[in-house]
């Protein structure tokens, strides 16, 4: 699945005014995007009438002032469990693996199929596995031991996974 972020510090989400009409024209809606941080089936970040204007039209057609507004690809098997982390502006798209785990768990809690479990787990893992060869991940210490250590060493310190999705992050 794809989401919307703004990879840029400053005044934080915002669109174009090309681009509200052009949205407009298409869906003859508004785009929303009071709804910030909090994703939903309806949030514009996943909108994929958005998403294809910002991939036929450009970044810097899409972004409204002071915004740099990018596309990032998450694994569909997380699509219930990211989330916008923002700080001054710039936002990382953040990935909750241990929420992930945790409903599988659940799930065979419920029906007792240890299959289902080690299917569910194993999708889990490779998802995160090829999110981890994604390019820069974030909060990260500069460290020479290589990035995919680092973040495992992360991940069991916190439970969850930073994906940067700004600029001029290690």
């Amino acid at each position: 699945m794809k989401v919307l972020f703004n990879a840029s510090f400053g005044a934080g989400f915002a669109f174009s005014d090309a681009f509200n009409a052009e949205y407009n024209a298409r869906t003859g809606k508004e785009p929303r995007i009071y709804e910030r941080l909090l994703p939903s089936a309806e949030s514009i970040r996943i909108d994929p009438i958005a998403i294809a204007i910002l991939e036929e039209k450009g970044a810097e057609w899409i972004s409204g002032p002071h915004a740099a507004i990018e596309v990032r690809e998450i694994p569909d098997v997380f699509a219930r469990y990211w989330t916008i982390d923002e700080y001054e502006g710039e936002e990382s798209v953040r990935v909750d693996i241990n929420e992930a785990l945790a409903d599988i768990l659940h799930t065979f809690m419920e029906t007792g199929v240890k299959s289902i479990l080690e299917y569910q787990y194993k999708g889990i893992m490779d998802a995160e596995r090829a999110m981890l060869g994604s390019p820069p991940l974030v909060p990260m210490e500069e460290s020479r031991e290589p990035r995919i250590l680092r973040q495992q060493s992360y991940i069991e310190g916190n439970g969850f996974s930073y994906f940067d999705i700004g600029h001029g992050h290690a």
